[in-house]
């Protein structure tokens, strides 16, 4: 059945706010709020071991198919451990976002597909100073907006509160003001720290709370099952 098979973004969540996969129904894939992917392990504790949802063959992608293809073997071994699932596979996408720009943009050129058959939204983030690619940069359609001013767009910055490095979309406008905070929790710890002029670590702001919360629930990151403990669990049930 169209649409049926999960489909799992394995990338940090700021890379998936400019660009992401749809489902044959124009749904789009499965996005964890996980900042890095040393949090992939204790998502898929927590959202998808005993999930009836992910009982069933799985898809997942990533940039350029390195993070997927280990996130998806931990997966597979971490379903299988936990015993109320079959031997349904775990899909990655070979080569990632980027082979797959790079095929459809041949299947265009040939003329056996058009844009509007590409199943990828947005643009593609990268590692390096270009920030992130799209099959064509005069038409490429841009799916998040600015964090300050709202308009579309799809460029990456950081938040610019002092020891706050939160990744944001920004456009260049708002940028070179430099005021862009993540939240307005971020504005208020920085000032109170300047007040005090308070040398220890700068505490926890309020979005970047609310975004573990939503991972880990209430008790913060503290609940997390590593895929050490999640091993040694698998392990004394055998």
């Amino acid at each position: 059945k169209e649409g049926s098979i999960p489909l799992i973004d394995v990338r940090n969540h700021y890379e998936s706010r400019i660009g992401y996969f749809v489902t044959s129904n124009d749904e789009a894939a499965v996005r964890p709020a996980v900042r890095r992917f040393s949090q992939w392990p204790g998502y898929v504790a927590r959202h998808v071991l005993g999930n009836e949802i992910y009982k069933k063959p799985i898809a997942t992608y990533c940039t350029g198919g390195i993070r997927c293809e280990k996130g998806a073997r931990w997966m597979q071994e971490a379903l299988a451990a936990e015993g109320d699932r079959s031997d349904a596979p775990v899909y990655t996408l070979h080569g990632g976002i980027v082979a797959y720009q790079a095929w459809i943009q041949q299947e265009i050129e040939a003329g056996r597909k058009t844009q509007e058959d590409s199943f990828f939204r947005g643009t593609n983030y990268v590692f390096d100073g270009r920030g992130s690619i799209s099959m064509d940069a005069d038409t490429r359609k841009k799916v998040s907006t600015c964090h300050e001013c709202g308009i579309s767009e799809d460029r990456l910055g950081k938040c610019a509160g002092t020891g706050c490095h939160l990744v944001l979309v920004v456009c260049e406008r708002c940028e070179k003001r430099g005021q862009v905070r993540c939240c307005d929790d971020c504005g208020r710890i920085e000032t109170s720290q300047q007040q005090d002029g308070a040398s220890r670590g700068r505490p926890i702001c309020q979005c970047e709370s609310d975004r573990e919360k939503s991972l880990w629930g209430d008790k913060g990151a503290k609940i997390r099952k590593t895929k050490q403990t999640l091993k040694a669990r698998h392990a004394e049930v055998r």
